[in-house]
């Protein structure tokens, strides 16, 4: 009996690992995110798609670099791109979540993050870029401003009116989570971090650390200037060299209320690039 009983329950194991191991085989394994990326490349290729070209470094080191940004030169192009590279991750792959494998702009849409960038780089304002993907086909820009962009004295992130100012400028809505919708626009979202110090990373051209550039930072340049010519042991001013020649000097402080005037006065948004010599 003892016998019967073992090798029953010996017959029972073997069968429980059959049934377990053709479960196994039947359950459709998920391909990694590197696999999948690399499918969606071999079928835009093989399907000749109207895209331009696929961008790896748009937002380097960020977790919008892990999945693929396919840059089209129309909307119309990028919306058939879109919904035919969709269908191709749902029924081909078999994987629902297409939003996490790819995401398509157009030329336009990555001229704007470009020049976005560059304005946030050229005001030298502590903030980083991320592209995220909010729902199914919604693409959002996120500006977040870093915690060393605070102003305990005013209670405010130094950078932020200037980039608002900028997005109304090029006619771009920063928009709040209430404001997303399922669509292909690409939206602009400003975060904010939590508070650190403002005072260690000033902006380009604010002399005095207030979170604003004007003419009171284009005196205290012009003051220093002075005072270094006439050799009286004066220290330079830090940030006080504009044009990085080595020295401060009034073409500095010419800079500054150039730029001043030009963005604050006259509205005419503008870059340091602009100005200062290459």
């Amino acid at each position: 009996m003892k016998k019967i009983l073992t090798l029953f329950l010996s017959v029972m194991v073997a069968v429980m690992s059959c049934v377990m191991t053709v479960s196994a085989d039947e359950t459709p394994r998920t391909p990694t995110l590197q696999v999948m990326c690399e499918q969606v490349k071999a079928y835009i290729e093989e399907q000749a798609l109207p895209v331009l070209y696929i961008s790896e470094d748009l937002f380097p080191n960020s977790a919008s670099s892990e999945f693929l940004t396919i840059i089209c030169s129309t909307k119309t192009d990028a919306d058939a791109v879109r919904t035919e590279l969709t269908e191709y991750v749902e029924n081909t792959i078999k994987y629902h979540y297409p939003s996490v494998v790819f995401t398509v702009l157009t030329e336009e849409e990555v001229q704007l993050i470009e020049n976005l960038k560059a304005f946030i780089a050229d005001r030298q304002i502590q903030a980083r870029m991320i592209l995220q993907k909010i729902g199914r086909y919604t693409n959002m820009i996120c500006v977040y401003f870093l915690p060393d962009s605070y102003d305990r004295a005013t209670d405010s992130w130094r950078g932020d009116t200037e980039v608002m100012k900028y997005l109304e400028f090029i006619h771009v809505d920063a928009c709040d989570f209430d404001d997303l919708d399922e669509n292909y626009d690409l939206h602009v979202m400003l975060m904010w971090t939590d508070a650190g110090d403002a005072s260690l990373y000033p902006m380009r051209g604010d002399i005095n650390k207030d979170g604003k550039i004007d003419s009171l930072d284009a005196q205290l340049v012009l003051n220093n200037s002075l005072d270094l010519a006439l050799d009286n042991g004066t220290e330079p001013l830090a940030g006080g060299d504009l044009d990085g020649d080595g020295a401060v000097t009034s073409l500095d402080a010419q800079y500054i209320l150039l730029f001043y005037l030009r963005n604050d006065v006259l509205n005419d948004i503008i870059m340091w690039r602009d100005i200062l010599p290459a």
